[in-house]
């Protein structure tokens, strides 16, 4: 089981919306927290409902502040 998932919002197959939803909905999963990623700008991916997740990253991000979130959310608290 994973510490956290980084999920891009545009991937073939399953979108990273729905896998949230399906992580949400399965209790296998659903503690595990998500960071969303995606070069479309959060307020419009929430037109259809809130993207429920630990943290919103718009691309291009800053390499060094995802690696500071990842270790915060994994309890991981060293900074550079």
């Amino acid at each position: 089981k994973p510490d956290v998932a980084l999920v891009d919002v545009m991937m073939p197959v399953m979108d990273g919306r729905e896998l949230l939803r399906e992580m949400h909905a399965d209790a296998r999963w659903r503690d595990i927290p998500v960071v969303m990623m995606s070069a479309v700008s959060q307020s419009i991916l929430t037109r259809d409902g809130p993207l429920v997740c630990a943290d919103f990253f718009q691309k291009p991000f800053d390499l060094w502040k995802l690696l500071d979130r990842l270790r915060e959310l994994t309890g991981m608290h060293e900074h550079h």
